[in-house]
């Protein structure tokens, strides 16, 4: 049977683990390399990005804005996907 990486345990992780605000290029770290600054720039330019704010020249979210943002963009998978799709890079 395949295992089923849980889109609600995820959520739930990284509203335990994120601090209440962070900065734009922190959200690399903080997601494992699933977004970066760059995406999120991007995105921004195109009015997709989630809400933010400015602090100098620094762009910052606040958690609960980034993850109600960021869940409906997390697809549940199958683990026997993940690994199907590494194979195919």
């Amino acid at each position: 049977m395949d295992q089923v990486i849980c889109k609600d345990s995820l959520l739930e992780t990284l509203r335990e683990k994120l601090p209440p605000v962070f900065s734009r290029r922190c959200v690399e770290r903080i997601t494992g390399g699933l977004l970066t600054a760059c995406n999120l720039t991007k995105l921004d330019s195109n009015g997709l990005a989630p809400n933010s704010f400015k602090m100098g020249r620094k762009v910052g979210y606040e958690k609960e804005s980034f993850l109600k943002w960021l869940e409906p963009r997390i697809k549940q998978v199958r683990e026997k996907e993940i690994w199907a799709g590494s194979h195919a890079d």
